[in-house]
């Protein structure tokens, strides 16, 4: 998979991949063996979809004790429900963007979320000046440093690797999108 959107980056951060997906990202890795195709062909689909949802478990959800805390109002203001998700629903309002309940029942905040609105922002011919003010002001001031912490602890798992690729290729993406846009990364 050559350039992997943020549609299937916030779908990944909430639900791991499942065999069939691995199945496809084997078939056209054209990624190398970093890529998410490479994952794909070493593990298996089988064992690299266990693998990852392991991994997303210990990553991001369980509640005794994850890893990271993927909340914007976290990384920027030090806890959740901060000033961040309150900005954060305020962007939504102005542009009058609603949460799909039946898609997603977390916070706004959570950086799958924020990329899903990447993601659907970027698709919409005018979209534009949501999408600038989305990346520029909501997601650029903190999603960089999770992805970094993201794929750092993805390799200290046994079982890690889908998700520090995941990371990098997130990162990568936020930065050419902010580059395009003339927007400071950081």
């Amino acid at each position: 998979m050559g350039h992997t959107g943020f549609g299937e980056f916030a779908r990944w951060l909430l639900t791991p991949p499942s065999p069939e997906e691995l199945e496809v990202l084997a078939r056209q890795a054209q990624d190398g063996a970093e890529g998410l195709g490479g994952y794909a062909q070493e593990r298996g689909p089988e064992r690299g979809a266990r693998d990852a949802g392991e991994a997303l478990w210990q990553l991001l959800e369980t509640p005794f004790e994850p890893r990271l805390i993927p909340y914007a109002s976290v990384y920027r203001d030090g806890a959740r429900f901060g000033p961040s998700l309150v900005a954060f629903r305020g962007f939504l309002r102005r542009w009058d963007l609603v949460p799909d309940r039946d898609r997603f029942r977390d916070l706004e905040d959570h950086a799958g979320f924020q990329l899903d609105c990447l993601a659907y922002l970027g698709s919409l011919p005018d979209g534009h000046q949501a999408y600038r003010e989305c990346l520029g002001e909501h997601v650029l001031p903190w999603l960089p440093r999770f992805l970094d912490d993201l794929a750092r602890e993805d390799e200290r798992l046994p079982y890690g690797g889908f998700y520090g690729r995941l990371a990098r290729l997130a990162r990568g993406l936020l930065a050419a999108e902010a580059a395009r846009l003339g927007l400071a990364a950081p």
